[in-house]
């Protein structure tokens, strides 16, 4: 009953991989690259770590052999996959899934909105949706948001999050946040025993707040006021004009649900104030 986790030294497949240790599941992981630190780290958990890449038919009908559960996601953001790359991929292992007999899937996508619709990277993971309800594997979707994490990783410029935010929600637009590692909690669970969850997404959401509450809750855990000045949305959308887009669609549609229903699942889930008490957040 191997279970093949993709992403595995990303966010959330590393955040999976964690939840499913000690559930007695043999455990396989897809990286492009086997050799790096992460990767490394994981075959010393007792993982089995196989090398392939999404766009690579070949590597990942390898990759599948033997599995019966999998975990997928794909990453827009990375270089050249933008949402052809994105669905590209994505297709590629349904395929390889078929082929395999894989008897279920745990898809990450995007939760839920008001209306549909949203910046390109929320059409893509609709496009994924789609197929994958259609392609006869067994499934369950993770409907995502926005995660905390990235306020720990530098890459995301995290320093810049409330001038972001400041400077473009709506004083009354709840913005929902999800932590990875509940993500990861949720995957494990239903990997584990997919029956009670097949055919279903879940809409997965920590917290949702607004600027000011998020800004309360940083100021209350951290003893410091985050930044207070704004950067304008003109100039958001010349430095980065997906979240841009994001931004203004939270504004103007924005998701279809709060945290009800992750905490349905897991009663103790993270809200944004308990996330922001357990980690080493950076100034923000």
């Amino acid at each position: 009953m191997t279970v093949l986790v993709l992403g595995a030294t990303g966010l959330q497949g590393g955040a999976v991989l964690r939840h499913l240790r000690g559930r007695g599941l043999p455990l396989r992981a897809l990286t492009r690259h086997p050799q790096s630190q992460a990767a490394r780290r994981l075959a010393q958990t007792g993982v089995e770590v196989v090398q392939g890449d999404m766009a690579d038919p070949a590597s990942l009908g390898r990759a599948f052999v033997g599995v019966r559960r999998a975990f997928s996601v794909q990453d827009f953001y990375a270089p050249g996959v933008g949402i052809e790359g994105e669905l590209a991929q994505a297709r590629t292992v349904f395929s390889a899934a078929r082929q395999a007999g894989v008897e279920h899937v745990v898809q990450s996508v995007m939760g839920d909105g008001n209306a549909p619709g949203g910046p390109p990277h929320f059409l893509s993971k609709a496009l994924i949706e789609r197929d994958l309800r259609a392609s006869g594997l067994g499934y369950t979707l993770l409907g995502t948001v926005w995660f905390m994490e990235n306020l720990l990783n530098p890459a995301m410029k995290p320093a810049l999050t409330f001038p972001v935010l400041r400077g473009g929600l709506n004083a009354d637009t709840v913005f929902p946040m999800l932590a990875a590692e509940d993500l990861g909690r949720v995957a494990a669970q239903v990997l584990t025993d997919p029956a009670p969850w097949a055919g279903r997404k879940l809409n997965l959401a920590g917290d949702a707040l607004t600027v000011e509450q998020m800004a309360r809750a940083y100021r209350a855990a951290t003893g410091r006021a985050p930044r207070r000045w704004r950067i304008a949305p003109s100039i958001l959308r010349r430095l980065t004009p997906e979240f841009a887009a994001q931004i203004d669609w939270h504004n103007r549609v924005n998701m279809s649900f709060g945290p009800a229903e992750l905490r349905g699942i897991l009663p103790d889930a993270l809200n944004f104030a308990r996330f922001l008490q357990t980690r080493p957040v950076p100034r923000l």
